[in-house]
């Protein structure tokens, strides 16, 4: 059987909103980031029900995000990006 996973951060877009997605809703991964370098935002995915996460926030170059489980983390997305200045 495959290994539950507990958390996950940064990962890339593709397949990564579909079965990947998936595994970590079921598994209760309470947030989870899609890189979307196409379009150059973050999607933070949030709030899983039942395989699903209910909540996603975009967000482009110029804003931050603050890791829900780490709230004085925050990360700049430009950076994410390598657009730091």
């Amino acid at each position: 059987p495959m290994a539950r996973p507990r958390r996950a951060i940064l990962t890339a877009p593709g397949g990564d909103r579909g079965a990947k997605a998936r595994v970590y809703a079921e598994s209760g991964v309470p947030e989870y980031w899609v890189v979307n370098v196409v379009d150059g935002i973050v999607e933070v995915h949030t709030d899983p029900v039942r395989g699903a996460y209910t909540r996603v926030t975009p967000h482009a170059v110029g804003e931050r995000v603050v890791l829900g489980a780490f709230a004085d983390v925050v990360v700049e997305v430009k950076d994410v990006f390598g657009r730091g200045g």
